[in-house]
């Protein structure tokens, strides 16, 4: 008697996700969530250095969330 064979079981290996930092443009300010810093602005289209401006301490919540401190401009 033949028996039939169970298909091999897809592991479900967990999605590694790439750790995301915040990044502001020079130019407009504009602030997004990336791997790394975009070649252009998505915002005003030019191409500007970014700054990391992903959060490192946890008094302002950790990597999940942008530095205010970062974000807000000098005087």
């Amino acid at each position: 008697m033949r028996t039939k064979e169970k298909p091999a079981k897809k592991s479900k290996q967990a999605k590694k996700k790439e750790p995301q930092s915040w990044w502001k443009c020079s130019e407009c300010g504009y602030v997004l969530r990336a791997a790394a810093a975009p070649e252009a602005c998505p915002s005003c289209k030019q191409k500007c250095v970014f700054t990391d401006v992903t959060c490192y301490t946890p008094e302002c919540g950790g990597p999940d969330y942008p530095d205010p401190q970062l974000l807000t401009p000098r005087r």
